[in-house]
């Protein structure tokens, strides 16, 4: 998701962006934010009643997010393979 938004158009395409994006967030089984917990816990205190369980994981460095993105391709391939 795009981090800030501004604007005082409501039909605006990134309002209906994030609108959509949370309604699709509340849907889902969890949420994984990329940040911790420490230093976003006001924001992720008032997310908690809106969304299913949050788990914060801490900054990911685009080397750990680039090894998850190969390890996640790998199982894949292995599912689909037989």
């Amino acid at each position: 998701m795009v981090a800030r938004c501004h604007t005082t158009v409501t039909g605006e395409w990134l309002v209906l962006f994030y609108v959509h994006q949370m309604r699709t967030s509340a849907a889902s089984r969890a949420v994984v934010l990329n940040k911790f917990r420490d230093m976003e816990k006001d924001v992720v205190d008032a997310l908690k009643p809106l969304l299913p369980p949050i788990y914060n994981v801490g900054l990911l460095t685009r080397a750990q997010r680039v090894a998850f993105a190969g390890a996640r391709s790998r199982a894949a391939a292995r599912s689909s393979c037989c």
